[in-house]
């Protein structure tokens, strides 16, 4: 397995990599891991790479490891997300941090990624919501461009507005310059047709949209399990995004200025 071709999902923190992690870990042939590069087992390694070969051997290892966290086997005895496999025919990951690797990973020729980007207004309205990537006691209006307090200045890390740029330029060029092998997925435009969506990309990336798949995209986007970190969200009760007035200008100026509006949702 550990030649398998392998599937990069990559999202900003907060922009539903978790959920679309488990899309793609509902298709049957799919071999999924959970944020390999961040887990204890592999992140020294990985920090430590430099070259494709490193990152290969690296993507290997992960896809041939037994570790509870990669492989999430206490959150996949849920019913919901307890699905049935057979040979794997892909090995597919997600990540939320780590995407300044995907230049380096792009040269692996058994790499394909996709790169999820959110409305950056809803995904700094979520990450300011999730107690667990925002301290209450953090002040926001000091925060959300650069978030300083959490990045703590790590390259891996992509929390606050000017990272989610970073990593939406990141995705561009890689779309670029792999279009045959990288596609960029709007987080907006799944949310609004999850079926025909994800029935483009698993063709885009060799898989079969099945069954599994389909019901799956039903119970996850028609009820709300109230878990921040969740994955069901009745896609029917979204809330538009919370963010003072001046956060919210200030964006709105900069992707206009980027020309990145068209990931607004």
């Amino acid at each position: 397995m550990s030649d398998l071709p392998v599937i990069g999902l990559h999202g900003a923190p907060r922009s539903g990599t978790t959920w679309i992690g488990q899309i793609f870990n509902s298709a049957p042939e799919t071999a999924f891991r959970f944020q390999p590069f961040f887990a204890h087992a592999f992140r020294p390694r990985v920090d430590a790479a430099t070259s494709a070969a490193e990152l290969d051997q690296i993507l290997k290892d992960i896809a041939a490891t037994d570790d509870d966290f990669i492989l999430q086997r206490a959150r996949m005895t849920d019913g919901d997300l307890a699905f049935a496999k057979l040979e794997p025919t892909q090995v597919v990951y997600k990540e939320a941090r780590y995407h300044h690797l995907l230049p380096t990973l792009m040269q692996i020729p058994r790499f394909k990624g996709v790169g999820i980007i959110r409305d950056p207004l809803e995904a700094l309205s979520s990450w300011r919501a999730a107690p667990r990537e925002f301290d209450p006691a953090w002040d926001f209006g000091a925060e959300w461009r650069e978030a300083g307090l959490k990045n703590g200045g790590r390259i891996e890390e992509f929390f606050g507005y000017e990272s989610w740029k970073r990593a939406a330029l990141i995705f561009q060029d890689m779309a670029a310059s792999y279009p045959d092998r990288f596609r960029i997925l709007r987080y907006g435009d799944l949310t609004a047709d999850p079926a025909g969506v994800i029935t483009d990309l698993f063709g885009f990336l060799g898989l079969a949209m099945g069954d599994q798949t389909r019901t799956f995209l039903a119970r996850s986007t028609s009820r709300d399990d109230g878990d921040t970190y969740g994955v069901f969200r009745d896609l029917s009760k979204r809330a538009a995004p919370v963010l003072p007035a001046e956060v919210r200008q200030a964006v709105l100026d900069d992707v206009a200025r980027c020309d990145l509006a068209t990931y607004l949702a």
